[in-house]
């Protein structure tokens, strides 16, 4: 073989081992969720670098630092977390996960074995100079996409993945998106947390002149979106106007969702607004949050959610926004599991808490954020089948219809509760907090409504 030959068998190898095999998997997860991710990765060119000086040991070491990276930044995106102790919290729920999660993750286990053993067994035969060739060529691509792209990180984006682009750092994308928001805390620049006015559903309650009622619900709903079928939209709420007699009034309307639940959260219990999530350490900026007002005027506070309070810290922030008597996955003795993301249930939450909490004459608040309609939908938490997909020209099994099921069941049960004599009185509030995560981007595009969500707005009758 000669040399010309030689070059051009090194040169294809070295972007076959470096720019397309470690990028395959992440190309196909991209194209499947509609994810922004570049098409290729500068990180896996690098480890060629390595690999063709002949310290193969520490490039295998980096490769797969570098694939766990890419795993973690796509992670991410289904499963937003903040630090890397949330991650452990995760892989310790993969046991009660949905089968689809437990093969994925033995899937991407053994994905990045292969590449691992692949890229070692072969790197040799990639000579230095054609390494270094396909390392320059992404560095210049690289270096021209930031240049004349926007060098301002849209922190908002972080559960969507990079702007689109020809070549990125996935590593540098998964590092920038948790230290930005706490650099430009650190350099006092811009607060944690940042008032943004009760502009959600709550601003009925906080921004109204009329007395507020004695008893008080307010329920941020998983993943309730709109649906673009106007008729599965009445029939999710068929149960609660099937009660309408019981209700002084009922009023439903529609808003712009949340980037994710956290924020809906801070947005409807305290007008707030945060760009990092990590707020464990974060004690100044809730003192006029809604509960804390209510407190004022002599109400007793209480909030429910079905997963664990480490998740986004709510096991810390909730006291600091007025909620007094929490209840979490941990905190508690629960008779049932959920799967869709696991936790408890929310019929269990809502037969034995939800019904009872308004017993007696006492003024009472009470915020409960839902839990089971959380994406993908685990066809274990159906537990009462209220919907029929196909008369919707919905695919059964799907993931819209899995989770329509699950907005239908849980919109039966909350009927159920709210005609408990316990609930007269009670004047409800329900809000979406986003859009149903559809990882079935063409499947969402077809059955989702931009970016709204569903408000209901009732009093049951003393």
């Amino acid at each position: 073989m000669n040399k010309k030959e030689h070059w051009i068998k090194s040169s294809l190898l070295a972007v076959l081992l470096y720019a397309i095999l470690p990028n395959l998997l992440f190309w196909m997860i991209s194209k499947k969720l509609g994810l922004d991710r570049p098409v290729f990765n500068i990180d896996y060119l690098l480890v060629g670098v390595v690999f063709a000086i002949g310290w193969r040991v520490v490039a295998v070491v980096l490769l797969g630092i570098f694939l766990v990276g890419d795993i973690l930044v796509v992670t991410s995106f289904v499963y937003p977390f903040v630090r890397l102790q949330d991650v452990a919290y995760l892989l310790s729920l993969l046991p009660y996960a949905a089968s689809v999660w437990q093969i994925a993750a033995a899937g991407v286990v053994l994905a990045v074995i292969v590449v691992l053993v692949i890229a070692y067994h072969y790197s040799r035969k990639v000579g230095q100079l054609a390494a270094l060739v396909l390392f320059n060529i992404g560095l210049v691509a690289y270096g021209t996409t930031v240049y004349f792209g926007d060098e301002k990180l849209d922190v908002e984006r972080w559960y969507r993945g990079p702007k689109e682009a020809l070549i990125g750092s996935q590593t540098l994308f998964f590092y920038e998106t948790r230290t930005a928001g706490f650099v430009a805390s650190a350099n006092l620049s811009r607060e944690p947390l940042q008032e943004i006015g009760f502009h959600g559903a709550s601003s009925l309650w906080i921004n109204s002149a009329q007395p507020l009622n004695k008893k008080l619900l307010l329920v941020v709903v998983e993943s309730w979106g709109v649906m673009k079928d106007p008729r599965i939209q009445a029939a999710l709420l068929a149960p609660l106007r099937a009660e309408q007699a019981r209700f002084d009034w009922m009023n439903v309307t529609q808003r712009e969702g949340a980037v994710a639940t956290v924020m809906a959260e801070l947005r409807e219990l305290c007008g707030l607004h945060t760009e990092n999530y990590n707020l464990k350490s974060v004690t100044k900026g809730f003192e006029k949050c809604f509960p804390w007002q209510l407190k004022n005027q002599g109400y007793n506070t209480a909030a429910f959610h079905g997963a664990a309070g480490v998740m986004y810290d709510r096991v810390y922030w909730y006291p600091r926004a007025g909620l007094d008597a929490v209840q979490f996955m941990e905190t508690h003795s629960w008779e049932t599991r959920c799967y869709s993301f696991p936790g408890a249930c929310d019929r269990e939450i809502m037969g034995k808490y939800i019904a009872h909490a308004f017993e007696g004459d006492k003024k009472q608040f009470v915020y409960w954020l839902t839990l089971n309609t959380h994406a993908i939908y685990d066809k274990r938490d159906i537990y009462q089948d209220k919907f029929d997909c196909p008369r919707y020209q919905l695919k059964e099994g799907s993931e819209t219809c899995r989770m329509t099921k699950l907005h239908a069941q849980f919109f039966h049960q909350l009927a159920e509760v709210l005609a408990s004599p316990s609930m007269r009185g009670v004047e409800v509030l329900l809000v979406g907090d986003h859009y149903p995560r559809i990882l079935d981007k063409d499947e969402k595009e077809a059955n989702i409504e931009g970016e709204l969500v569903t408000q209901v707005h009732l009093r049951v009758k003393d």
